[in-house]
């Protein structure tokens, strides 16, 4: 009987064990199993799970490799506005006493990067200062950086609207290379340039006014009231061929006298000594040494010494050629003779630094071209001997000066030796509607090649009828509008206007107060639209400008 139960008992257990078996393998509530690697060092056991055991009927399990996000490749970092002008623009030092200063903030695409000082009164930058004084840097714009959305935000006081520039036109900053040194292709191809990134010796540029360049002279110099209103209508001056050589004896000292004079108004105007690059103008020692005044004592009909007759230019029966008549003669000098080369180079860099001007004006920079075969010459000649001089001229005078040039259509060596160049539009021919757009693609160029230009328009030389003195004052003003629509249709950053009707101080347009030249303009907001064959548009910030150049019709809509 027992033997039977525990046989029962035996079968029961067994029955049981098989149908938890089969419970426990549907997997319903199993856990998986648990595989533990050993741990062979210190650091806490790396648990691996084991997935659970499929029926082989299901379908087979496809592992999906996670998203791998791409790296993060880090923004460049951002220069520090203050420090990056100071490294790449290492301008004149000048000292002035402190008045009040201005914090300007640096915002690079809409963020504060920094900020930047200038003072109140000389509306400069503030590169360092101490109690008394402040130590100024003659930065062209402190927009200059190498970000095309940077702006420098303006302050509510537009008094340091000419101190600080917005960069009216971007530029492609991150591929923006520095200029190239080698300028032995420079004639050939443009050179792209961030705006505003020019030369630190140039007039410290501003679109809130009609940019404007006066160049005059008087034999008895400026009043104070003349030098006043001169000082505050424009940075940019150029005194003429006998400015001062009566009052103060010589040109140089006429010169020097004024730009003292002008700079003790305005410390931020550049001023330019003329020099005639071919014809001699008895007005400064310099040149009147080269004359016989033994018994001649008019410059002017005097002949020049026996010993520099050589340098001049021969006329077909081999005397110097002279222009004008026997009471009042110029001498043509032969730029091309190595003597007159070196006494030229030296009278320009003893004028400039003696008068404590920034810069030279060239006048009259070529050879004759109808009296080369009587002196074995030939254009290329002509342009081997203006690059000699140019070359001389820049090693002499260094970096800090300006070289400017009287050639609008300036190419090859004077395009590469010059920093500036005037269109002086001095004969009827050349304001032509055709040569009007002829020259604000001039203008262009040299605005791509880092240079000044400067367009001149005289309205006694545009064909007009005008004859009296006192006319040409009263014509000037009834033609201002025209002509300064034609100019900002074509005008580019560093592009000057002048405007009157000669080049003498009272006989020439330099005291006569435009209204066009008072009014606020603001940077062009594009290059101008043309409308039709002449008639061309442009808009700025504070106006809007419409000329019609073959019809001489003009607005300026002023905001």
């Amino acid at each position: 009987m027992k033997t039977r139960s525990l046989i029962l008992l035996c079968f029961i257990l067994l029955g049981g064990a098989l149908a938890t078996k089969v419970w426990l393998s549907s997997g319903r509530t199993a856990e998986p199993q648990v595989h533990r690697e050993p741990v062979t060092t210190k650091e806490a056991p790396v648990i691996v799970e084991a997935l659970p055991t499929r029926p082989e009927t299901e379908a087979p399990i496809v592992t999906v490799e996670p998203a791998v996000a791409p790296p993060v490749v880090a923004e460049p970092p951002r220069p520090n506005p203050i420090e990056w002008i100071q490294h790449n623009w290492k301008g004149r030092l000048r000292t002035v006493t402190i008045n009040q200063a201005v914090e300007i903030p640096l915002m690079i695409d809409g963020e504060t990067v920094g900020s930047a000082w200038i003072d109140e009164a000389s509306k400069l930058p503030i590169h360092a200062m101490d109690d008394e004084t402040i130590t100024v840097e003659y930065m062209n714009a402190l927009h200059a950086l190498p970000h095309a959305s940077t702006n420098i935000r303006e302050l509510a006081e537009h008094s340091i609207d000419r101190a600080m520039q917005l960069a009216a036109q971007p530029h492609a900053p991150n591929t923006a290379q520095p200029v190239s040194s080698d300028t032995s292709n420079a004639s050939n191809a443009p050179v792209h340039r961030l705006s505003g990134t020019f030369p630190n010796k140039f007039p410290l540029f501003s679109w809130d006014k009609v940019p404007v360049y006066k160049m005059f002279g008087d034999g008895n110099g400026l009043t104070d009231a003349q030098a006043q209103f001169i000082a505050a209508s424009t940075d940019f001056v150029c005194f003429e061929k006998q400015h001062g050589s009566g009052q103060y004896q010589t040109v140089e000292d006429g010169t020097k006298h004024d730009i003292a004079l002008l700079k003790k108004e305005n410390p931020k105007l550049k001023a330019l000594m003329y020099l005639n690059g071919s014809i001699l103008w008895p007005n400064g020692s310099a040149v009147r040494a080269l004359f016989d005044t033994e018994n001649e004592r008019n410059y002017y009909r005097a002949p020049i010494k026996k010993e520099y007759e050589a340098w001049a230019i021969k006329q077909k029966d081999g005397t110097p050629y002279t222009r004008g008549t026997p009471r009042f003669k110029q001498f043509f000098m032969n730029i091309a003779h190595p003597e007159y080369q070196q006494w030229w180079v030296d009278t320009a860099v003893n004028g400039v630094n003696y008068t404590e001007a920034d810069g030279i004006y060239i006048d009259a920079f070529w050879i004759p071209t109808f009296l080369m075969k009587y002196n074995d010459l030939t254009e290329d000649d002509s342009n081997k001997a203006r690059k000699v001089i140019l070359d001389a001229l820049r090693a002499e005078l260094g970096p800090d000066k300006i070289i400017f040039i009287n050639q609008g259509n300036a190419v090859g060596v004077l395009l590469d030796g010059g920093e500036g160049f005037m269109f002086e539009n001095y004969k009827p021919e050349t304001c032509t509607p055709e040569e009007i757009i002829n020259d604000w693609k001039q203008m262009k160029i040299f605005h791509d090649r880092g240079k000044l230009s400067v367009w001149r328009i005289g309205v006694n030389n545009t064909g007009d009828t005008k004859e009296a003195n006192q006319e040409w004052e009263e014509r000037s003003e009834e033609l201002a509008t025209f002509w300064t629509a034609a100019f900002l249709i074509g005008a580019q950053e560093y592009s000057y206007f002048q405007y009157g009707w000669g080049f003498q101080l009272y006989k020439g347009g330099a005291l006569v107060d435009y209204p066009e030249f008072n009014k606020r303009l603001g940077a062009p907001k594009g290059d101008y639209q043309q409308e039709s064959d002449f008639v061309f548009t442009r808009s700025f910030e504070f106006a809007e400008v419409w000329v019609d150049l073959q019809n001489h019709q003009a607005r300026i809509d002023w905001k």
